[in-house]
Order: structure tokens, then C-alpha cells, then sequence
């Protein structure tokens, strides 16, 4: 079974490619979000949270207050932008993200604040 070691954390679309002489080949591509290997990961947006995780219809981005305004992304496996939504000074610091329409599967939660980017990783079954 190959294997990549990725020097970096965060998304990156990769592409497998199946080849068997009898029946040709096969390609499909995918988004992972590779993690360092180190057990602790280093957020650069601090205090977030992003919960329940499976989420089922919902899912709640919290940001504290000390962030300012804040963009919240929501991308598939695809990168497709799925859903995006702001967090300012003058409302709650939290925000609850429907995921009704969503298919089941992996989304990826950006976080962005401060000129900083964090993402989360987040599954979706309904």
C-alpha cells in the first residue's frame, strides 16, 4: 500500500489513480486535511469550538469575544464553499450552522479572524 508523509497540515486535494491491466484504470480525486503528527495542534485562532461533532442537523462555531470579527467557512471534500457566515463584535459569538441540506460526509470549518485561518474538521450524518 503506498504512503505520503505531508510536510504541512491543512487541505489538499489528491488524486488516486487504480490501474489493473485487465480492466484499465481508474481516478478519483478528494480533499484530506492532513494533521501534524505532534498529539497537541497549534490553533492560531484560539478558545474555538466547534461542536457536536458528528453533528446531525446543526452544528455551533463558537469564537470568543477577544477575535473580533470573525468569517466562518464551510467547504466540502471538494473545496466547494457549502456554507459562510459571520460572527461581529455586536452579536453573539456564536453562530449555529444548518446542516439539513447538507449530504452526509466530511466538511471542513474555517475559521478566520485577525487575519489568522484555522480549519476543523467536521462529519455530518444524518
Amino acid at each position: 500500500m503506498p504512503t505520503y508523509k505531508y510536510s504541512t497540515a491543512g487541505p489538499v486535494e489528491v488524486i488516486f489513480i487504480v490501474e489493473n491491466a485487465p480492466c484499465g484504470s481508474d481516478t478519483m480525486k478528494q480533499f484530506i486535511n492532513p494533521q501534524p503528527l505532534s498529539s497537541t495542534r497549534q490553533y492560531l485562532v484560539e478558545g474555538v469550538m466547534v461542536y457536536p461533532n458528528p453533528a446531525n442537523n446543526a452544528f455551533t462555531v463558537f469564537v470568543p469575544a477577544i477575535h473580533g470579527n470573525t468569517s466562518i467557512n464551510v467547504r466540502n471534500l471538494q473545496g466547494q464553499l457549502v456554507s459562510s457566515s459571520k460572527i461581529t463584535s455586536n452579536n453573539s459569538r456564536q453562530t449555529k450552522i444548518n446542516t439539513e441540506r447538507l449530504a452526509n460526509g466530511v466538511y471542513f470549518v474555517e475559521v478566520i479572524a485577525n487575519n489568522k485561518k484555522d480549519t476543523y474538521k467536521i462529519q455530518v450524518i444524518h
